[in-house]
């Protein structure tokens, strides 16, 4: 889920050139083009995000699940953030629950926090309970920083943030800020390697 966003592609593209898995599914609104050969054998699903249980069946059959769903609050304005953080994030995780998965793998953010006062951080941390609440056998929850990105959409504080920590040492910047590929590779690093924690 979420393979349009910055992190969601970085993430289909590793996992495509890391060949982890038999069958690879990308949920969406709308279908992706493709250029390179690597992803002649990506499946698209096509959803509507607000009638998602007619939707069941694209969740349905797959182990491992990643969840990059994400826009903001100046995008979406805050009710549209809150529906698509929350209730869409929220939602897909039900259906990939019912569906069979047993490995959710959730891309939160750092302070995420249901009893924060800024709605973004509070967001956060409430799709994280209810998240758990479902009881997958496995959930990862992974809390980066800023990501430093290229994004195709404009975010000005997240890019004046990246031109802040980008510029300072690593070893000051790196609690702060990380590159989307170390995110994403931490993900697929943590999933293959076994765990008998059923929240991480």
């Amino acid at each position: 889920l979420g393979a349009s966003g910055e992190t969601g592609k970085v993430l289909l593209k590793e996992i495509l050139g890391q060949n982890l898995f038999s069958k690879v599914t990308i949920i969406g609104r709308r279908k992706l083009t493709f250029e390179e050969e690597a992803y002649k054998n990506v499946n698209q699903e096509v959803v509507d995000f607000e009638k998602l249980d007619e939707y069941a069946p694209a969740f349905q059959g797959h182990d491992v699940g990643f969840c990059c769903l994400g826009t903001t609050r100046r995008k979406a304005g805050a009710d549209g953030f809150v529906r698509v953080d929350r209730d869409y994030v929220l939602k897909s995780a039900e259906l990939a629950k019912a569906g069979g998965c047993k490995h959710f793998n959730l891309l939160s953010s750092r302070g995420a926090d249901k009893s924060s006062s800024f709605l973004y951080l509070q967001v956060k941390g409430e799709v994280e309970a209810k998240v758990e609440e479902l009881k997958f056998d496995r959930l990862s929850v992974f809390r980066p920083g800023v990501l430093l990105c290229d994004r195709q959409e404009s975010r000005p504080g997240e890019w004046l943030a990246r031109k802040f920590f980008g510029s300072l040492p690593a070893s000051w910047a790196s609690g702060y800020a990380v590159p989307v590929v170390t995110v994403v590779r931490a993900m697929l690093n943590n999933m293959v390697r076994p765990s008998d924690k059923k929240v991480e």
